[in-house]
């Protein structure tokens, strides 16, 4: 009999400490972004540091990986005229109980990575960094077919400079 009471009370620790709750609280708010997977195309445009709009045209992959608790993305942009690929990234989303935030973890083909916060504001996902210089900050809209993005940088949180933007098409879901 007392081997039984310590089989449930070792049950009961391990349900409660090692139990599911945060993967549950993470598939709770990943599915916020659930519109994003499939296939996404589109164009946008991007300014150089020296002032020069560049066009580009879009492609994104998204996935819903590990039950759920984890979006992989990959972006490609690309010249318009001639394909040739100008950007690619991989990046990891997740959401973070313990801080109430999403974990953007982005890696660039140049072999550059960068781990960024997110949250839901007023309907819109917004995400950001700091870099030496100042912080970059993302804000998306998005549904199941539609998906726009804009860039801004600031040198001290004040003033933004908007210097990114893509509007996508979902072409697929997953």
């Amino acid at each position: 009999m007392k081997t039984i009471k310590i089989i449930v009370v070792i049950s009961f620790i391990f349900t409660n400490v090692f139990g599911q709750e945060p993967a549950m609280i993470k598939i709770e708010k990943m599915s916020n972004l659930q519109d994003l997977e499939g296939t996404w195309e589109g164009s946008g445009w991007a300014m150089s540091p020296d002032g020069t709009k560049n066009e580009f045209t879009q492609h994104e992959e998204i996935v819903r990986k590990l039950n759920g608790t984890v979006l992989l993305v990959e972006g490609t942009g690309m010249d318009p005229i001639s394909r040739d690929v100008k950007f690619n990234a991989l990046a990891l989303f997740t959401y973070l109980p313990e801080i109430e935030k999403y974990s953007i973890r982005s890696y660039l083909a140049s072999g550059e990575s960068t781990d960024a916060e997110g949250y839901f504001e007023e309907g819109k996902f917004i995400w950001s960094f700091a870099t030496p210089g100042g912080t970059v900050r993302y804000t998306m809209t998005f549904d199941s077919t539609t998906w726009n993005e804009f860039g801004e940088f600031s040198r001290d949180g004040e003033q933004w400079h908007k210097f990114l933007e893509m509007n996508l098409n979902k072409t697929s879901s997953k």
